[in-house]
């Protein structure tokens, strides 16, 4: 930092700090006469904000004098000012220096001016409103004594002489408290000024409450002499003189606290407007005093100091163009001296020049020759060509044979004729000057066999004025032996190239890097691949053991040591994986396999070996490790969520002791495909009306018991609360639920249940049926014939669904089947699962019909366990140990 800027700083934080002292001095010790101390300054921060924006401004005024001092300096440095070929300029800086100088005292002197200002007008108004509150606690002071003095002399003529004293005494002090106040108050009064809405008022209030003061204070002495001339004489006069003050001093109170309300309530009214006007006071002087310095930056010192910078750049921009001119004239100076040497060299060579052209002419003759090549002009108008000697023989035309258009369009092969003069076009087209064209050629007369030569031509064209071309000047040259040379160059290549990149692609496959180490020279020899494979610069390749191992990772490093040292005490094998951290290229993981090499005494002397780059392998294991554990983890929440379901679950539906609370011999056969169940059964007792149901939901699993919990809830609603125990009306309610909570007919969606119910009323001795795709099978109680068909018999569900269905069968009813109870022993609701599961040696379905007579030949009538347990033994053997249960089942028997 420059001295000139330093000394700006420091100036304009100095006279920055005459703002906040002067206004703690003038408004602590002067308008608020308080004691000069941090407790003072902290005391004024807190009543009066205004002092958090003075105290700013050392900062601001230091900020703003170092940049006036730091551009100040630069343009000292610049030496514009004594610059003597820019004297106006100097003069013109010199203006904005003095007026930075004018304004450095002027504007701080307007903030101050300002600043006391405010403070003055505060002030005076913080002085009257104390002025009126004290006027105020002065009124309600002798109101309260006014009180008092009445409740004192309502007392003492009637109290007994004791009390009399005691009520008398403290009537005197009051008194004199009184006489005191309104000796205040007369003097609060004369100083009253014109500073209110309505002053006259104030004023004739005040005078009343003196007035008032004055009546209490006589009548209070006239009562006391009164009432000690009662205790003497007792007279009949006397006391209603007594009375008569007493009704005056109480009628004096009434109109002496109107008064004094009167006043307050003016003074509230006052009051509320005078804080109005003193936010306003203090938001315009700080409003005031910020938009003072928001102007005096932006049009007082933002244009000094943007002229400052212009100045600062102008010199820059002067010193620049001035030495730019200075390079330029010395590069002029050295270029004549070289031309000039140039020219007497030119001078001095034009003879030999001369020489040397004509010996070249023939050498280019004979080059021409040499390189099969001949020159020609061709006339594009007059289609004549001029060609050099050598271009016959360069065509292999025959001898004495000259070349011509015509014999040019002869030898040369069409197609490539053809592409040439569409080159010619397109270069004439856009007017270019050279052409190079390559092209095949063989002159009528030699063999078909005879092979075609390759030509390439390279020309310059020439135009007329109105752009056309008119002339060819060029060379042509047989290039035959190049063409069949780079053929054999670029197939070498591409072969040379094909194993270079099998190479290499199978170094990066391996990335294999082997080394030899010397222990005696702590040395290691590296293979070349070292550089390619970790992608390390020669100078960073470790040359000795300890180099290398500081690329290895702390934590892998003893455990390395460790192995080594284990491998040359067993003269065995090192096989290691570890961590490198590899400069440019950061943490790889190696592989390293290599062996101790011992000398014929068995002294250790070295290792060689291999380091093989695994990263790519060892992040795949570890981030499978890790997936692993993950999918571990979230297998373990998945069923420890299910395993919760399902104690949901099996909490909703019971179990066979619930069941066999409402029907005493029965059993149920429940078995999951998945943790939770698709399938579901609901039972109660409504009205002595026994109700069993078993439920086959869509699909198994989650979905499922998502269906299951809705059958279960919409079951307990329909049944129990709305008190529908008929079957069909029970499935036709439940139609009507699912469709609208799963809004099926707006979104087309498909899931329901097949169900079955039946329903005992043992009153009405009837077993009532309805089903929706699901049956119902029975065993009569009366068995009259030896076959399964006479004693078995099976009622089928409509073939309607739960939920799911068309425009053409949703208004579709359920039936309603009613069987005699006297003819029913057994009767058995289920789902399909069951029937429809996969075993047996042709591994195919067990089938209804099957189904049905294994529930008929494993019925017994001992127990209804007996037949759980044939019914789920019989499934066992049925799937083997090679089927997977494909749905839930779900089977329920009730003995009637």
């Amino acid at each position: 930092m420059s001295s000139n800027t330093q000394r700006y700083i420091l100036g304009g934080f100095l006279f920055g700090l005459l703002f906040p002292l002067f206004s703690w001095i003038l408004d602590g010790l002067f308008f608020n006469q308080m004691d000069l101390s941090w407790d003072m300054v902290a005391q004024l921060h807190t009543q009066n904000p205004i002092h958090f924006v003075i105290d700013s401004a050392p900062f601001v005024l230091a900020a703003a004098f170092g940049t006036i001092g730091f551009y100040i300096n630069r343009l000292k440095e610049s030496d514009l000012l004594r610059h003597s070929n820019l004297e106006n300029y100097n003069q013109e800086n010199k203006k904005v220096i003095k007026r930075m100088r004018i304004a450095n005292t002027i504007f701080p002197i307007l903030i101050s001016i300002m600043l006391v200002i405010g403070f003055l007008v505060l002030q005076d108004f913080s002085n009257k409103e104390q002025d009126d509150v004290y006027l105020i606690e002065l009124a309600g002071k002798q109101r309260s004594l006014s009180q008092k003095i009445l409740y004192h002399t309502n007392k003492i003529p009637f109290a007994v002489p004791y009390q009399k004293e005691k009520y008398s005494d403290s009537l005197y002090l009051d008194l004199n408290n009184l006489k005191e106040d309104n000796k205040h108050l007369i003097k609060s009064i004369s100083k009253l000024e014109e500073n209110y809405y309505n002053p006259r008022v104030i004023q004739n209030l005040l005078q009343s409450l003196q007035k008032s003061q004055q009546n209490i204070i006589k009548k209070s002495n006239l009562l006391l002499d009164t009432a000690f001339s009662i205790q003497n004489a007792d007279s009949l006069a006397l006391q209603s003189q007594a009375n008569q003050i007493l009704a005056d001093l109480e009628n004096n109170q009434y109109l002496f606290s109107s008064v004094t309300k009167s006043i307050i309530t003016i003074y509230q009214e006052e009051t509320k407007g005078k804080f109005t006007r003193l936010k306003i006071i203090q938001f315009v002087v700080i409003s005031t005093i910020i938009i003072f310095i928001i102007g005096l930056s932006l049009f007082g010192l933002k244009p000094i100091i943007d002229r400052v910078k212009q100045a600062f750049f102008d010199v820059e921009e002067v010193n620049s163009k001035f030495l730019s001119k200075n390079e330029t004239l010395e590069t002029s100076q050295e270029e004549l001296k070289i031309n000039s040497e140039e020219l007497r060299a030119i001078n001095d060579n034009l003879v030999s020049a001369q020489k040397e052209i004509e010996q070249k002419q023939d050498l280019l003759n004979r080059a021409e020759k040499m390189a099969k090549m001949g020159s020609f002009f061709w006339n594009l108008k007059t289609q004549i060509i001029n060609h050099s000697d050598n271009l016959p023989s360069i065509y292999r035309l025959e001898k004495g044979k000259a070349v011509t258009s015509e014999t040019f369009r002869e030898i040369v092969h069409s197609d490539d004729y053809e592409i040439n003069q569409e080159q010619l076009a397109k270069a004439a087209h856009k007017q270019k000057k050279e052409l190079l064209t390559h092209y095949r050629a063989r002159p009528p007369h030699l063999p078909k066999e005879e092979d075609w030569k390759h030509y390439r031509a390279f020309s310059v064209i020439t135009y007329n004025d109105a752009g056309e071309p008119i002339l060819l000047v060029g060379t042509a040259q047989d290039v035959t032996k190049e063409i069949k040379q780079n053929k054999k160059v670029e197939i070498l290549f591409k072969n040379l190239q094909k194993n270079k990149e099998r190479l290499e692609e199978s170094q990066i496959l391996a990335k294999i890097v082997s080394y030899d180490m010397d222990v005696g020279s702590d040395k290691i020899e590296w293979s070349d691949s070292f550089k390619t494979i970790f992608n390390v610069d020669k100078e960073n390749i470790p040359t000795s053991l300890s180099d290398f191992r500081n690329w290895i990772y702390p934590q892998d490093l003893e455990r390395i040591k460790q192995k080594w040292e284990d491998a040359i005490n067993s003269h065995g094998r090192f096989n290691e994986i570890y961590k490198l951290q590899i400069p440019n290229k950061g943490m790889v993981y190696i592989k390293e396999k290599a062996f101790p090499s011992f000398d014929e005494n068995e002294k250790f002397i070295g290792k060689w070996g291999t380091l093989q780059d695994i990263t790519k392998t060892e992040i795949s294991r570890l981030n499978s490790e890790q997936k692993s554990l993950q999918i571990r983890q979230q297998n373990e929440n998945f069923l420890s969520s299910m395993n919760y379901a399902k104690r949901i679950q099996s909490a909703l539906l019971g179990n066979a002791n619930d069941l066999k609370s409402i029907f005493k011999d029965s059993f149920i056969y429940f078995a999951p495909k998945d943790i939770v169940s698709g399938d579901f059964y609901w039972y109660a007792e409504v009205e002595q009306r026994k109700i069993i149901i078993v439920a086959d939901c869509t699909g198994h699993g989650v979905p499922g018991a998502f269906m299951s919990l809705l059958g279960i809830t919409l079951l307990t609603e329909i049944v129990k609360h709305h008190k529908i125990t008929t079957p069909s009306e029970i499935l036709n309610e439940l139609q009507k639920e699912i469709t609208d909570i799963l809004k099926q007919k707006r979104t087309g969606n498909k899931d329901g249940m097949d169900i079955s119910i039946a329903v005992i009323d043992e009153d009405l001795k009837i077993l009532e049926f309805a089903g929706a795709k699901n049956p119902l099978v029975y065993i009569h109680k009366k068995r009259g014939g030896d076959t399964q068909e006479e004693n078995m018999t099976v009622i089928k569900g409509d073939a309607l669904s739960i939920g799911g269905r068309n425009k053409k069968i949703e208004a579709n009813k359920y039936t309603n089947h009613v069987i005699n109870l006297d003819d029913v022993e057994v009767f058995y609701l289920y789902s399909d699962g069951y029937q429809d599961q996969f075993g047996g040696t042709n591994k195919r379905k067990f089938m209804s019909k099957h189904f049905r007579s294994l529930l008929y030949k494993t019925y017994t009538e001992d127990s209804m366990s007996i037949q759980r347990k044939a019914l789920k033994t019989n499934l066992r053997d049925w799937m083997g140990r090679g089927q997977k249960q494909i749905d839930d089942i779900c089977v329920i028997g009730i003995t009637v």
